[in-house]
């Protein structure tokens, strides 16, 4: 089957299933993300890996595109995040690159991450609670939380339609509230591009968005990820990152993962 014929119905893993809503409630009703150890990956190709990687996660909700193409990319379904030659085109995005990557969450439910290989020094990946920093920044600087609830123009990076705008028509805010749950969408590197096609960013805008990174860093669960690890991550309450690491020497030392967005019912 290709990766988009895959379903939950014709990939049926009953042993999961206790797994499985143990995921999917640490990620609705815990700490937003959950790390599993194990995964077969070791002496399979790419393409089975995928396609029993896609089988689990459509369990846990509904794969959709991220925007790459390629032939390696299974239509955008799952991405290849790596610097190597599996790397799918993604226009302006430049994800799978040794340098550090600052913390942002990802424009979908849920994003899921597994590694294949890993790079030769091992950075590290980060975790952090959204709410920790909205409730730091609410104690520091109250006065400033209006303005990141406002938000900010952010650039679609390439994923809007032909038709539209490279850059969104509304602010985006920074943290929002409904329910009495506080929720966030925050990429610094979107927010720049944005304000940089129209003129620039205020001295202020930038401090504020530097503390931000700054509580972002100091609040932080760094953890080893390591090949066959898959870390799951709910997008509107933890925000992920990840140290730098060497460039590889050649193909068969290049950092590895496997890349998943979903949308899950009623979250």
């Amino acid at each position: 089957l290709q990766i988009a014929e895959i379903n939950s119905t014709n990939f049926p893993i009953p042993k999961c299933q206790h797994l499985i809503k143990e995921i999917l409630d640490e990620l609705k009703f815990g700490r937003g993300f959950r790390l599993m150890h194990g995964f077969p990956v070791k002496g399979i190709s790419n393409d089975d890996i995928a396609r029993m990687y896609w089988g689990f996660c459509t369990h846990l909700g509904n794969g959709v595109t991220q925007g790459g193409t390629g032939t390696s990319s299974y239509g955008g379904l799952i991405n290849h995040i790596t610097e190597g030659k599996l790397k799918p085109n993604e226009g302006s995005r430049k994800g799978g690159l040794p340098s550090r990557v600052s913390f942002h969450n990802d424009p979908a439910d849920t994003v899921m991450l597994l590694c294949v290989r890993q790079a030769i020094d091992s950075p590290k990946s980060k975790f952090v609670s959204t709410s920790t920093i909205h409730n730091i920044l609410n104690e520091r600087v109250p006065e400033k939380m209006y303005r990141l609830y406002v938000g900010f123009p952010q650039h679609h990076q390439d994923l809007q339609y032909e038709t539209e705008s490279p850059t969104t028509v509304y602010p985006v805010p920074i943290f929002s509230q409904a329910n009495n749950l506080v929720s966030s969408q925050y990429n610094r590197g979107r927010i720049n591009l944005a304000a940089d096609m129209s003129g620039g960013m205020s001295h202020e805008d930038k401090n504020l968005l530097d503390l931000v990174d700054e509580i972002a860093e100091e609040n932080a669960f760094s953890f080893e990820f390591q090949s066959g690890d898959i870390q799951f991550a709910n997008n509107y309450v933890i925000w992920h990152g990840r140290e730098a690491h060497t460039p590889a020497k050649g193909e068969h030392d290049r950092r590895h993962l496997m890349r998943i967005w979903t949308y899950v019912d009623n979250f």
